[in-house]
């Protein structure tokens, strides 16, 4: 069974939640199942997600997304129904991410308070979703300002620090870091992340799905 879903942001007067509904592949519009979410997924303006819709695990049985309130939410899109969920980090307004998921028990994941007041930046968790809990957690000693997710599941992300210049830390599916301080002048001539060369013009992009995902 095919079944087109989409993310619905609904406000009342007082609140706002997400849900995920059932598109007609012919008109694009709502029709049939909806599942609520009860949290604000990441929309495609975060600059901390590497898509819009979460991750689809490597099987693409079940999807992966962040929101607002500290968790990860185990969606199985071919239902639209919830499978679990992950606590990532305890407190109000801890927004997360989840940016990759190239191996069955591994997924990676930024997250950090969304609110003027932090001062500690943002924070990678390493996540397995088989066992539905965070096997690590590194603080990035800075906030996540654009983020991509690479074709062999690593994540690049591009970190500026309160006075400590501009990171860029390629992150391996496991969840192994390596940092690179980029020099003043970077944003001009671009820099060299191990074998791969990030454009002082234009960071790089990869194919992220829309704000409609298609499931089997």
């Amino acid at each position: 069974m095919h079944r087109l879903i989409g993310f619905d942001f609904v406000t009342t007067d007082v609140n706002g939640w997400t849900e995920l509904v059932t598109l007609d592949p012919g008109t694009l519009r709502a029709h049939g199942r909806v599942l609520r979410l009860n949290d604000a997924a990441p929309a495609d303006t975060d600059a901390a997600a590497t898509s819009p819709v979460g991750q689809l695990s490597p099987d693409r049985q079940t999807l992966a997304v962040g929101g607002s309130s500290g968790r990860i939410l185990l969606i199985d899109p071919a239902r639209l129904r919830r499978a679990g969920s992950i606590l990532v980090a305890r407190g109000r307004d801890v927004a997360v991410d989840v940016d990759s998921w190239a191996r069955p028990d591994r997924l990676l994941a930024v997250y950090g308070v969304f609110s003027t007041l932090n001062t500690h930046g943002d924070s990678l968790a390493v996540v397995d979703p088989v066992a539905r809990k965070v096997v690590s957690r590194t603080r990035l000693h800075g906030f996540v300002e654009h983020a991509e997710k690479q074709r062999d599941g690593n994540v690049v992300l591009l970190v500026g620090g309160r006075g400590s210049g501009l990171r860029v830390v390629s992150v391996a599916p496991t969840g192994q870091l390596r940092s690179y301080a980029l020099p003043r002048f970077a944003p001009l001539r671009g820099v060299h992340v191990g074998a791969r060369y990030f454009s002082g013009r234009r960071w790089p992009t990869t194919g992220v799905p829309g704000a409609a995902a298609p499931t089997t």
